[in-house]
């Protein structure tokens, strides 16, 4: 499947506790113009300090974003 679809031109929204824009498998593939982090109004999608304290907060959203967006041929 992955030979025909890319998933080229598609947006899709996390709502969860912030992902970490500089991943490596994530960077090239997050929109930081329209990324927005509710629990403080930043556009930025990066966990806040308390969120990385707990380990499971911090790396949800992350994770999400891996499964839909990570980079190809990554292994």
């Amino acid at each position: 499947i992955w030979e025909e679809f890319k998933g080229r031109g598609v947006r899709v929204a996390i709502v969860d506790t912030g992902i970490e824009k500089e991943h490596f498998d994530l960077r090239d593939n997050i929109d930081l113009e329209n990324s927005f982090r509710y629990i403080d109004k930043a556009h930025d999608p990066s966990p806040v300090e308390e969120q990385r304290k707990d380990i499971y907060a911090g790396a949800h959203g992350t994770a999400c974003a891996g499964i839909i967006a990570a980079i190809e041929g990554n292994s």
